[in-house]
């Protein structure tokens, strides 16, 4: 795939990550990937739109935490990233899946490994990372064959405290080389999914997966994914997924979850059947619960092979494990006992 690469410029902004934390010094300028949208809108604490301000915000946070950023968008898409942001061009978008012209992941991943084989980071547009979190100096010193990655902290307001979010991930860092096994997943990057995709499919190649306490910050936000596009590459997440773990409590577990869609298995299906306020679910509504639990079964895989640091106080709530109906996972090593066959890193 050829890629284009434009550069532009536009006036620095000043922000609040910039005022608390300083830019950070003496760092080689360390490349982050991620896809700007043409517009996003976000609302201030009074109401007011901010999303053009706010995209600026994090652009300047990215550069002054010593990153060079730049933004992977389709032919279709027209962006005006500046602020020293490299655009890049793939071909393909995903609009017959989201209704958006988002590029592909696999098409995203495809473009990073054209521009770089060595440490890069991985981040989702609307994100602000603070100088003093020294992320650009954890991506430096990556090695081969090793992959960070980190929750978020949801905000208010610009320079308010924030809160996990506990439902994903939104900052990622590994090697070029590495990630390039991954390019033929047909999820979405900036949609649902790929963010569980990405740890679980680089530890089954070989990777070994660190989770970093959650740092980077996000503007809360009323805009959601509908159902339709959620429960569309949910399932693009199983197809990808289940045949990279034959064995394992996870497969173990993906299979009892996957087997309730069916009739076939009414012992199974049983809790998702039984009828709730004199009325059985729908079959739609029966799908969209199925795909809850295996993202929650994603969470509890995912925050078990590679658990946050016991200084960030995460943990599954006990609800999520409730609605996911998980037992207890086993050591890490039990999780995935058959991956696959490319070689593990070292």
């Amino acid at each position: 795939m050829l890629c284009s690469v434009l550069v532009r410029r536009c006036v620095p902004v000043e922000n609040y990550h910039r005022l608390s934390c300083g830019r950070a010094q003496n760092l080689a300028e360390v490349q982050l990937f991620t896809s700007i949208p043409p517009r996003i809108s976000r609302r201030n604490a009074a109401g007011g739109e901010i999303g053009e301000s706010y995209q600026a915000e994090c652009i300047a946070s990215w550069i002054d935490a010593g990153f060079a950023p730049a933004s992977i968008n389709t032919h279709s898409e027209c962006v005006h990233t500046g602020s020293r942001v490299r655009q890049i061009t793939v071909e393909r978008d995903a609009s017959e899946v989201t209704g958006r012209p988002l590029p592909y992941f696999g098409d995203l991943l495809s473009a990073i490994a054209e521009q770089t084989n060595g440490p890069f980071a991985l981040v989702n547009a609307d994100v602000a990372i603070p100088s003093c979190a020294g992320l650009a100096e954890r991506v430096t010193s990556l090695r081969p064959g090793q992959m960070i990655f980190s929750r978020r902290l949801d905000i208010a307001e610009p320079g308010a405290s924030g809160r996990p979010y506990l439902g994903g991930y939104d900052f990622f860092a590994t090697y070029g080389e590495d990630a390039a096994v991954l390019t033929r997943t047909r999820l979405v990057f900036g949609a649902p999914w790929w963010d569980h995709f990405l740890p679980l499919a680089m530890h089954l190649y070989g990777c070994k997966v660190t989770q970093l306490e959650p740092q980077v910050t996000h503007l809360r936000h009323d805009e959601r994914w509908d159902t339709a596009t959620y429960r569309k590459l949910g399932e693009r997440f199983v197809s990808d997924m289940a045949p990279m773990v034959p064995d394992g409590e996870y497969a173990q577990h993906l299979r009892r979850i996957l087997a309730s869609r069916t009739n076939g298995r009414r012992a199974a299906a049983r809790h998702l059947t039984r009828p709730r306020w004199g009325r059985p679910l729908d079959p739609e509504r029966r799908r969209q619960l199925v795909l809850d639990r295996v993202a929650n079964l994603n969470l509890a895989a995912i925050d078990r092979l590679a658990p946050p640091p016991a200084s960030s106080g995460l943990r599954m709530p006990l609800r999520r494990r409730v609605r996911a109906k998980l037992p207890r996972l086993g050591a890490p090593g039990d999780i995935f006992s058959a991956t696959n066959s490319t070689p593990t890193k070292s």
